[in-house]
């Protein structure tokens, strides 16, 4: 059995511990170069700080995330970040959701470094490393983990601000009642969702930001009213306001708001603004109804009735049925970009 410290590991521990290593692989090959060209010193502390503090993203989490963010990017206390710290910050031991959010942030900035003195600068809405072997490419749909991936990239920092925001929001309550395993299964399944709802619409247009992974939370957060409606309905006309706020027809009512305001948004946006970016509507979609479907069965459920297991095999075998069918039709379809194997 592995050990550490002489202490045999539990099967979480050890599953937890082959994600670490898999991350790791996957990080070398990405961002090893670009901390090579900095020389062994690595980024300066002061200059990656100054990217966070520019480009907004310090608004979007709490100040003590940011420092420890910081904290741990500079063990040394050289005031450099080394490839050796960087990797060390992205495969360290916090909780899963908290690493993919602080992920997020580090891959931004690294890549605003890379990019500021290029001819795409990081702004407000602009600067995307299109040569990223993170982000969805359709020419390089062969490379699957672009798929999942895709999500650490984002086009200008009030995109990672809207979607740390989304995250926190939304995903911070659910990991509260449902606990942050189930929630990291419902985001990352939306994220692919997401993409592969994307690449079948979108066919010759790349995809970057986490927009298919926050949706799939809000379809969480309706499946949870759904299997929840009575639980949630208990007493809720004893004065309460309180009781009242937190009922399901009230959170129904916020959630389509929500929803149905960014939708909305969303769809104004990718009919109505020039240039060469638009706005990926299906991906939002496909999110949405990936954290609606397995919401249902992954969540926690507080009475769970005979019928309600019923719906959730279903819901199940319909985002799979979904998932074989995308994996098909990216398969078979002719009409994509010719495939780049460079």
């Amino acid at each position: 059995m592995p050990t550490r410290r002489g202490r045999v590991l539990s099967e979480e521990e050890i599953e937890l511990e082959n994600r670490r290593m898999t991350l790791r692989k996957k990080l070398e090959g990405e961002f090893k170069p670009i901390f090579r060209k900095h020389g062994n010193q690595g980024i300066m502390l002061s200059e990656f700080q100054k990217e966070l503090e520019e480009e907004g993203v310090q608004s979007s989490i709490p100040s003590d995330r940011l420092n420890e963010l910081l904290w741990r990017a500079d063990m040394d206390g050289d005031k450099y970040i080394t490839y050796r710290e960087f990797i060390n910050l992205m495969t360290g031991d916090d909780e899963m959701s908290h690493q993919e959010r602080l992920i997020e942030i580090a891959i931004f900035a690294v890549y605003a470094v890379e990019l500021k003195d290029s001819g795409n600068p990081v702004t407000a809405t602009t600067g995307v490393p299109v040569y990223s072997p993170l982000i969805y490419n359709p020419r390089k749909r062969h490379e699957a983990w672009r798929f999942l991936s895709y999500m650490f990239i984002h086009q200008g920092y009030l995109h990672i601000v809207a979607n740390l925001i989304f995250q926190m929001l939304l995903g911070l309550p659910l990991e509260v009642v449902h606990k942050y395993w189930r929630v990291l299964i419902i985001y990352f399944c939306g994220v692919v969702a997401g993409s592969l709802a994307h690449s079948m619409t979108d066919t010759h247009v790349f995809l970057a930001g986490a927009s298919g992974g926050c949706y799939a939370l809000i379809g969480g957060h309706l499946a949870s009213v759904i299997v929840n409606w009575k639980e949630m309905n208990y007493k809720i006309c004893d004065g309460s306001v309180v009781r009242f706020l937190l009922s399901a027809p009230v959170r129904l009512s916020i959630l389509l708001l929500l929803a149905g305001g960014d939708t909305a948004n969303a769809v104004y946006r990718r009919f109505t603004e020039s240039g060469g970016t638009k706005v990926g509507i299906s991906a939002h979609i496909g999110g949405l109804l990936a954290g609606l479907l397995l919401g249902i069965p992954v969540l926690k459920n507080i009475k769970r009735l005979e019928w309600e297991k019923t719906l959730g095999w279903v819901t199940l075998a319909v985002y799979l049925a979904f998932v074989a069918f995308a994996i098909l039709f990216n398969t078979l379809y002719k009409d994509y970009p010719p495939i780049d194997w460079d």
